[in-house]
């Protein structure tokens, strides 16, 4: 099975479709705390949280910030059912909705096939067969659609949108990215998730370059029911659903850092500048999932020491190894829970009762229960590189074609 790759990883990251001048470079921490504080709407996410992390327990290439517990200690393996799913091992992007079914695009003998493998019957049904030579990309996913972007070739200059209706089994292209005038191609391959929220599809668009040479990037609703495109908001992307309201990303015009605006029903909204230029999101109803590419000092007296630390390191350092950073964002807290030597965990995901990663190199995968705020290592499952989606209620652990489906309490 192909793995979501570390290029993929960073593709997620920002900046964002930003542009092509140094202008929308990242500006100082003093910056953007200085418009911080001057509106009470606006905090400021940076490395900085990391700095004074409180390390509860350490391992080789891993620091803790919660408890860490095995699972065949903690749960019950009733919770835990194993599947063999042949036809995913050579898939190479999947997603899984609250029906328990998994959606992944694999070759078959003529061409590429998006088929949905079903854990409650066990069977496989094929949905859309591409046309020779075409890439797809999933955008988004639940219980009544499939959202994807397609290109007739894998270098993407072209791209379509497609909705795939799981009732009537029937897809639909709704929109054909902009296109550059000058090149006959799209400006830039975009990787930006949409949101399906309802049976209204949100989704951005880079629609030109402004004088300055920087991307004009657009944010529209398509409305299934009467298949009509609207404007959201100019210069806004990455849509995403949070506390039952539309959020997205746009750029401070003062510091120039990527801003992250949630919008809420009954008050004004709450914005977010984000200091590291490498940050990605995750989103569910009540809680954001952070992932933050780090370059930190070797610190290997500090994962090999066993002296309790409350600081990771000085900011004063030379910083000459990478790494990365998670941290739980939710109304009324923003928690650094793990910092990573190296770049061993994969693509995260969240849902109201968890967090979980991706893991690429060997080892038994984990998530983080955010109930009991303790990290739990999956120690029943044997050690490997896993991909690892959820749904509202389930984890799915995937190594080659077994996939372990963990129902959560």
């Amino acid at each position: 099975m192909l793995k979501k790759s570390i290029a993929y990883l960073l593709c997620l990251c920002f900046p964002l479709l930003s542009g092509c001048t140094p202008k929308m470079s990242l500006s100082s921490a003093t910056c953007s705390k200085s418009v911080a504080s001057e509106n009470p709407e606006v905090s400021v996410l940076n490395d900085h949280l990391y700095l004074k992390m409180n390390i509860v327990t350490k391992d080789d290439n891993m620091l803790y910030g919660k408890p860490v517990v095995s699972f065949s200690e903690l749960n019950p393996n009733k919770n835990l059912r194993k599947f063999t799913v042949d036809h995913i091992n050579d898939a190479w992007i999947w997603d899984f909705n609250n029906r328990r079914s998994l959606i992944f695009c694999s070759c078959d003998e003529n061409n590429s096939v998006i088929t949905s493998y079903s854990f409650k019957e066990s069977q496989y049904t094929p949905l859309i067969h591409l046309k020779d030579g075409h890439a797809a990309e999933f955008k988004a996913i639940n219980d009544n659609y499939l959202l994807w972007a397609e290109s007739t070739s894998t270098d993407w200059k072209d791209t379509t949108l497609h909705v795939y209706d799981f009732q009537t089994q029937k897809d639909k292209v709704f929109y054909n990215y902009t296109l550059d005038p000058k090149s006959g191609s799209i400006y830039a391959m975009n990787s930006n998730k949409c949101v399906i929220r309802d049976h209204t599809i949100y989704f951005d668009d880079i629609v030109g370059i402004d004088s300055d040479r920087n991307y004009k990037i657009n944010l529209y609703a398509y409305k299934i029911s009467d298949e009509s495109i609207s404007l959201v908001k100019e210069q806004a992307q990455k849509p995403f659903i949070y506390q039952s309201s539309l959020g997205w990303f746009e750029y401070d015009e003062n510091t120039g850092n990527p801003v992250m605006v949630l919008n809420k029903s009954q008050c004004s909204s709450k914005k977010y500048i984000i200091d590291n230029g490498t940050s990605m999101f995750h989103f569910c109803e009540d809680a954001i999932s952070v992932t933050d590419l780090l370059t930190m000092p070797d610190t290997g007296e500090l994962f090999h020491s066993n002296k309790a630390s409350s600081a990771i390191y000085s900011d004063k350092e030379k910083k000459t190894i990478d790494g990365m950073g998670f941290t739980l964002l939710t109304e009324t807290s923003i928690t650094p829970l793990l910092v990573l030597k190296g770049l061993s965990l994969g693509p995260t995901d969240v849902n109201k009762k968890a967090v979980i990663w991706s893991r690429i190199e060997d080892g038994f995968p984990m998530f983080y229960d955010i109930e009991s705020q303790n990290f739990v290592v999956m120690d029943a499952l044997p050690k490997g590189n896993y991909s690892c989606v959820m749904n509202d209620n389930d984890l799915l652990f995937i190594n080659t074609k077994t996939a372990y489906l963990l129902t959560l309490s």
